[in-house]
C-alpha cells in the first residue's frame, strides 16, 4: 500500500481551486496581462534573435553612419554604421544565455 505525500507529511492536500488562485487574480487585471505580454515578447525576441537579425551585428557599413530608421535598417544605425536591430536582438540572446547560466548555478 502506497501513501500519498500529503498523508506521509500529515498535511492536507491543497485543493485545485486554491492552486491557481494567484494566476486567476492576475488574469483579471489588464495591466498584469499587458506586462506579461511584454515580458513574453522579450523572451520570444531573445529566443529567435538569430532569425530576426537581418544583418551581422558587428558588420560595419561606413555608408550608413548614424542613419535614421528606414526600410533597410528598421531601428537605424549607430555611430559606426552597425544595424541597431541586429545588435539589440543579439544582445538579448546573450543576456538570455547568461541568465540561464546564472539561474542554473543557483
Amino acid at each position: 500500500m502506497s501513501l500519498s505525500p500529503a498523508a506521509v507529511l500529515g498535511t492536507p492536500a491543497v485543493p485545485a481551486t486554491r492552486r491557481y488562485k494567484a494566476a486567476r487574480q492576475l488574469a483579471r487585471r489588464p495591466a498584469a496581462m499587458a506586462a506579461l505580454a511584454v515580458v513574453l515578447g522579450f523572451i520570444v525576441v531573445a529566443v529567435a534573435a538569430p532569425h530576426l537579425a537581418p544583418y551581422d551585428p558587428n558588420a560595419i557599413d561606413y555608408r550608413a553612419l548614424r542613419k535614421p530608421p528606414s526600410a533597410a535598417h528598421f531601428l537605424g544605425t549607430d555611430e559606426v554604421g552597425r544595424d541597431v536591430l541586429s545588435r539589440s536582438a543579439c544582445r538579448s540572446a546573450c543576456s538570455r544565455a547568461l541568465w540561464g547560466a546564472g539561474s542554473t548555478g543557483l
